[in-house]
């Protein structure tokens, strides 16, 4: 028989030794079982509650079922089952046939579903619920929440965020909800409805902008691994981090959720996701200090350097995760420059240095006067590294004077013969042999 309350229920700090079933029920009003304690299972199944349902500290010795209920609160939460000890399994889901599959009504909250500083010693499965936030706030909180099973986070339609702060469980089992990868990869393949007030229609998540109406915070996420059902790759978990607050990814940059997700992937042996986000991390931080000039303060020209070393990082080394780039460009650019400088070597633009043929001749007693070749290639390498100055060959040019001889000699005898045919040199300049020194 369906239960009807239009008045609310109340059950505080009640202990109901065997299980408690209110499937189908009717309810308008609070549903209180604060500090209560459930002997065996809370079933609500197909329940619909205008109120809030709140189980505040209760413990439930076996499961807390909510499958294809309704329930709605315009005044705040929905469902609060904030601080309470649940040893089976909490189901906020489509209800499920006897053979495990979807065959009935969805799991649908208007309001909060809080579940703070709850400990579950089995799943949370949130498969086909329907969560709606009003007035763009949390549609999920969870901080500090314990699984000790899995979380399931399939396909669901959601308006608000997600707090997973300081939440743990043993796996995560978000497939569908954490897109597949694919030539059109959706990221975040849910039903973002459009806030109240506002005049955009429907989006899928991936059209709309990290400004977010759902939004997951990540910050202290804890997971032991990631269900193998559930899309690993690198390209779908970089759209899941990028679902973080705005400023988690600026000015409060967040480490933790990209370490972490990096320290998971490794240790399932997926190396190369987990190098590719490691890449996306520093990237991000990068982009966090680009300095911003629209007020003049001291901050922003202290920060620019370290932004500055880091782009360069990027560009060359890929921030040490590919040392084999910086290696590929340096060969390039020496090739490039070797070429210049035997043009160079051919025009005159490139003599000997006395004093380094002189010291040569000293160290080698076999080596003879003029017997040394030009190796382009070979110079090219002696410029690209500041400090060596180990060739008997520079730059035959006009005298430098002043402090620019010291600083950026090599890199004046760099620019100068790269471009041999934009200056010839005079006899007087040739016969003097001056020459720029490091």
């Amino acid at each position: 028989m369906d239960i009807v309350a239009k008045s609310g229920v109340w059950f505080n700090s009640a202990e109901i030794a065997g299980s408690f079933y209110c499937d189908k029920a009717s309810m308008e009003g609070t549903v209180s079982l604060v500090n209560g304690r459930v002997g065996g299972t809370f079933s609500s199944l197909g329940c619909k509650a205008k109120g809030m349902v709140t189980l505040y500290g209760a413990e439930v010795e076996r499961d807390f079922d909510c499958s294809g209920s309704r329930l709605s609160n315009a005044n705040g939460s929905a469902l609060l089952v904030d601080a309470a000890q649940i040893k089976g399994s909490v189901r906020l889901s489509q209800i499920f046939d006897s053979e495990k599959k979807m065959a009935g009504e969805c799991f649908e909250a208007e309001g909060v579903v809080s579940l703070k500083l709850t400990r579950i010693g089995g799943d949370l499965d949130c498969t086909g619920g329907q969560f709606k936030a009003l007035n763009g706030t949390c549609a999920i909180s969870a901080n500090a929440l314990f699984v000790g099973g899995c979380v399931y986070h399939p396909p669901a339609k959601i308006q608000g965020s997600i707090n997973l702060s300081g939440a743990r469980t043993r796996e995560l089992a978000d497939r569908g909800f954490v897109g597949e990868s694919g030539p059109a990869i959706t990221y975040f393949p849910v039903t973002v409805e459009p806030v109240p007030g506002t005049n955009s229609s429907a989006k899928t998540a991936k059209q709309v902008d990290n400004g977010l109406q759902c939004e997951i915070v990540l910050d202290g996420f804890f997971y032991e691994r990631i269900n193998t059902n559930s899309c690993l790759d690198w390209k779908a978990r970089k759209g899941w981090l990028e679902r973080q607050p705005k400023n988690h990814l600026c000015e409060h940059f967040r480490h933790q959720p990209f370490d972490h997700l990096t320290g998971v992937l490794r240790a399932m042996g997926l190396a190369d996701d987990a190098r590719k986000i490691a890449i996306l991390k520093q990237r991000c931080l990068t982009g966090s200090m680009a300095p911003s000039f629209n007020r003049l303060y001291p901050a922003a020209f202290v920060r620019y350097p370290h932004w500055l070393w880091r782009k360069i990082l990027s560009l060359f080394l890929t921030y040490g995760y590919q040392p084999g780039k910086g290696l590929v460009i340096a060969i390039v650019m020496a090739g490039i420059f070797g070429w210049f400088y035997d043009k160079a070597e051919q025009a005159g633009a490139i003599v000997k240095h006395e004093g380094k043929e002189q010291l040569a001749l000293k160290t080698d007693p076999n080596a003879q006067q003029g017997e040394a070749r030009f190796h382009p290639y070979v110079y090219s390498l002696d410029v690209m590294l500041p400090g060596t100055g180990t060739s008997p060959w520079t730059v035959s040019t006009q005298p430098v004077t002043g402090s620019c001889t010291s600083w950026t000699g090599w890199i004046c005898r760099t620019c100068c013969a790269a471009c041999p045919n934009s200056y010839t040199p005079p006899a007087t300049a040739r016969n003097s042999r001056c020459a720029l020194t490091p």
